[in-house]
């Protein structure tokens, strides 16, 4: 009976050891699951925060650059009080430092910083932070004062973040932007840039600024502020795609309504500065005018705003020996449509040397086609 009673026991207690270990691998393999669960769960997370825009801010952000430009201004100022007591209101001029920040993109690694001129112009001495927080005293290798285009140049021994080009041609109208700058100068002693994003809300907008004629440029709703001047717009893979100019504003500040010169025209100019120090304009030996009348567009057998009548033509010229002659109308030029004589030369400036310019033009209401360089 004693033994049987042991036995009994013993099968009892294996039994319930048998059940412990069950629960306890039960809860073991519960909380492993929770855990795996939970890592799952936050790698999910953490994906879905790495979005596109964080991608190309990433890519784009290190390769724009702080600018800040010095230059001495002179002020008319009036003497103080006790001078005035004596001898009255004496005029004289005040001698002050002034300085100008704006934005830049590094365009080659070798120490090339693309900016508008208008942010270094005039400068007594310009500095250069990009955004590991290296500051650099930088020269102006060239500009272009009609496209607001400046070029600087920086010494380094080491290679700098240079930023991928775009493709301004191929923009679409919705297509999300970035712009990466430094608005107000909020970046000065931090380095790092400021990001806003927005969308292409138009391209090939014309607006004239201090007698700068801009054409094609791109509108975008990100916002843009004073300092962000020079600094870079970039697509969706974190590429070039303008450089941030102008706003129009009724209150100095942002308003959803930003400017930025095309990439593909900033890289014609920075291709010309590096290799001449400045723009060289092809010499066309040709006038041409708007057609400000209907009567005259009539004539023409022609839309008003739609081309611009060659009224003068130098004969042996690259256009005349392209087979265009005085009176015809010309529609595009590489493709780019023709509004308005400012469109014109502010267009033709930038074509480059000797290579073939597609050309569309009309005669007597009938379009033809022609290349010329």
């Amino acid at each position: 009976m004693i033994t049987r009673l042991y036995r009994y026991n013993n099968c009892r207690t294996l039994l319930l050891l048998w059940l412990f270990f069950i629960l306890v691998g039960t809860l073991c393999n519960t909380a492993y699951t929770a855990e795996s669960s939970n890592a799952a769960t936050q790698e999910a997370v953490t994906a879905s925060r790495r979005t596109a825009i964080v991608t190309a801010v990433a890519k784009a952000s290190p390769a724009v650059v702080n600018i800040s430009a010095v230059r001495t201004v002179e002020q008319l100022t009036l003497s103080d009080e006790w001078f005035q007591r004596f001898w009255g209101e004496i005029p004289y001029r005040r001698r002050r430092l002034q300085r100008e920040v704006g934005s830049g993109v590094i365009i080659d690694k070798k120490g090339y910083i693309l900016t508008n001129h208008h942010v270094i112009e005039n400068a007594d001495s310009i500095t250069v932070t990009v955004p590991d927080g290296r500051e650099f005293t930088a020269q102006v290798a060239g500009y272009d004062y009609l496209s607001d285009l400046a070029v600087l140049k920086v010494d380094t021994d080491t290679t700098l973040p240079e930023i991928q080009w775009g493709d301004s041609e191929s923009l679409l109208i919705g297509e999300w932007t970035v712009a990466i700058g430094n608005p107000f100068g909020l970046s000065i002693g931090d380095a790092q840039p400021s990001v806003t994003i927005g969308i292409v809300s138009a391209t090939q907008r014309a607006k004239t600024v201090e007698y700068r004629y801009h054409e094609n440029l791109i509108q975008t709703d990100a916002s843009i502020n004073p300092g962000n001047s020079g600094g870079a717009l970039v697509n969706i893979h974190g590429e070039l795609i303008g450089i941030n100019t102008v706003i129009h504003s009724t209150s100095g500040g942002s308003q959803g309504v930003g400017f930025a010169i095309p990439a593909n025209k900033a890289k014609s100019v920075v291709e010309q500065i590096i290799e001449y120090g400045s723009v060289v304009p092809p010499d066309l030996a040709l006038e041409v005018q708007d057609i400000t009348t209907e009567e005259l567009a009539e004539k023409l057998s022609t839309p008003m705003n739609t081309g611009v009548l060659v009224s003068e033509i130098e004969k042996q010229s690259p256009i005349a020996n392209a087979g265009i002659r005085r009176g015809d109308v010309m529609i595009s030029i590489s493709g780019h449509r023709l509004k308005s004589e400012e469109d014109f030369y502010a267009l033709t400036r930038l074509l480059p040397i000797n290579q073939p310019i597609k050309c569309e033009f009309s005669r007597r209401g009938k379009n033809r086609h022609t290349e010329f360089k």
